[in-house]
Order: C-alpha cells, then sequence, then structure tokens
C-alpha cells in the first residue's frame, strides 16, 4: 500500500512538473489579447498559491508605448472567460481582471503608487511621480484602425490623479526619428507639477474625450475645459482642445511661462483662455480675448 501511494505521489509530481505551464499561459494571455496590437513577453512562468501562476519579468505593449512589470499573479480563470491578476511593478501595484467573452472581451485595471519613469516606455515622453487610478477598455481588438487607440479597443475609460512629479522629453509621434535620432515630437522642456487629475473616455468614433483635466506645474494652474484626441490618416493623432491658464503666484517662473503663452485675455479670477489644434506630436495654441 505504501509503495502504492508513494508511485502515485511520484506520478503526480512528475506530471506536475512536466505540465506545459508555459504553453497554459501563453494561449490564455493569446485569446484575450489577440487582435490587439498588444505584444507580451514573460521571462519566467511558476506556480504560485493561491492556486494559479506567478509571472515575472512581464513586458506588454506596442511599437511605441509598453511596460515592464516585475511580477504578476494570474488565477486560475485562465480556464474560464474571466482571467483575474494582481502585479507588482513601477514601484506600486495593479490588480484586475480580462473577461474573455467572444462577444465583447473587457480589461479593468486598478492601479496605486505607480511610477511610470521607473517601467514604462512612452515614446519619447518622460513622466515621473506618483500616480493611482483606473482603466477600463471594452471591445478588445474591435477599435477602428484610425482611432486613438487602433485596433485596441472600441472604447474605454480612464481616470488618473498625481500627487507630485515631473514631465520631460518630447510630446509622443508616429513618425520616426530623425537620422540623428532626434525624436519629432515636439520638446517641452521639463516640468515639475504639485498635482494633476485626468478623467477621459473613448467615443464611439475611437476618439479619447477629455472629461476632466487640471494641474499645478511651475506656479501656474491648468486646466482643460473641454478637449479630444482625435484618430486621423497615417497614425497621427489631432488635438482639439479649449485650455485656461492662470497664475498662482508672483514668482519669475509663472511669469516667464505666461509670457510665453500667446496673448489671451484675462478675466477677474484671473483665467487666460487658449485654444489647441493641430496634432499631439506638433499642437498649436492660439490665445483668445
Amino acid at each position: 500500500m505504501k509503495r502504492t501511494l508513494a508511485f502515485v505521489a511520484l506520478l503526480i509530481a512528475f506530471v506536475f512538473w512536466t505540465f506545459p505551464h508555459r504553453m497554459i499561459v501563453e494561449r490564455a494571455l493569446s485569446n484575450r489579447l489577440g487582435g490587439t496590437g498588444v505584444a507580451y513577453s514573460i521571462d519566467e512562468i511558476s506556480w504560485a498559491w493561491p492556486v494559479g501562476y506567478r509571472l515575472d519579468g512581464v513586458t506588454l505593449g506596442t511599437a511605441t508605448y509598453s511596460t515592464k512589470l516585475d511580477s504578476l499573479w494570474m488565477g486560475l480563470g485562465i480556464f474560464s472567460r474571466r482571467l483575474d491578476f494582481e502585479a507588482a511593478g513601477c514601484g506600486g501595484q495593479l490588480e484586475g481582471s480580462i473577461d474573455g467573452d467572444p462577444q465583447g472581451r473587457r480589461l479593468s485595471v486598478v492601479f496605486s503608487d505607480i511610477d511610470p519613469s521607473s517601467c514604462a516606455r512612452l515614446d519619447a515622453l518622460v513622466v515621473g511621480g506618483r500616480i493611482d487610478g483606473a482603466l477600463t477598455l471594452a471591445g478588445l481588438g474591435g477599435g477602428q484602425r484610425t482611432g486613438v487607440l487602433g485596433r485596441t479597443a472600441a472604447s474605454g475609460t480612464i481616470e488618473v490623479n498625481a500627487n507630485g512629479g515631473t514631465v520631460s522629453g518630447h510630446l509622443p509621434s508616429r513618425a520616426p526619428a530623425k537620422a540623428d535620432g532626434t525624436p519629432t515630437g515636439l520638446a517641452i522642456g521639463s516640468w515639475e507639477f504639485n498635482d494633476a487629475h485626468l478623467k477621459a473616455h473613448v467615443n464611439d468614433g475611437n476618439d479619447l474625450v477629455v472629461d476632466t483635466f487640471t494641474a499645478r506645474a511651475e506656479g501656474v494652474e491648468w486646466r482643460v475645459a473641454s478637449g479630444s484626441l482625435l484618430g486621423g490618416q497615417g497614425g497621427r493623432v489631432g488635438v482639439n482642445a479649449s485650455m485656461e491658464a492662470r497664475r498662482l503666484d508672483e514668482s519669475g517662473r509663472s511669469k516667464a511661462i505666461i509670457g510665453l503663452l500667446p496673448k489671451a485675455g484675462e478675466n477677474d479670477q484671473g483665467w487666460r483662455r487658449y485654444r489647441l489644434s493641430g496634432t499631439l506630436d506638433a499642437p498649436k495654441i492660439i490665445g483668445l480675448r
């Protein structure tokens, strides 16, 4: 009896350790991310508790944008339509799920204490700080090719809250870098911000509509009253927005920044209004009276 039990135990162990875990995990991810244009790579896959898989060194992204997570726990929902996950990376935590319903795949993610500069490739833009928020993408793989999200998703929402950080580099551009390696997007220098808040959604036309945006940076308060990023031919992203700015202090820095902007009228609260147009990589700013 003891020999039989020992044999069964060894057999179970052999089957477990030789089971094609990587194939199972990669097939589950491919079924849910297929057609979205999002590629992935995984350094190591191992069994983890609670029942599921631990993925180490996970990279997700496109040719332009990507992020790398230190580790990710994936529940055994890989055998069902819904796949739950928790991840550590970018200095913070993420958790969410991917619903693999053939009628409409959906991704939901909540993240906290994330520092994009430590893990994310955002073309030639660098964003640093501590960020909390949530992202939802619906209709994975069903977006419009010319939309802001491309084929990645048909609709979605995003909310981001940041308490202090920096933004530097160049605005994202679909055009390739110049011969000397210089990015083609507009250079924005380096900015420090005290806080920033964004809420936006993707509409049926696959345009990103800004519902709310406010920020305080370099002694100036900024807000977008209405704005959209518009998809277009050739992958270029258009900009159409109404922006307002006002000085928060009497520092030379805030005065210089307002002075660099086109002349605009100022109301009793100190707000100046501007219009943004053109493309995301080279927007045009017009001062309004």
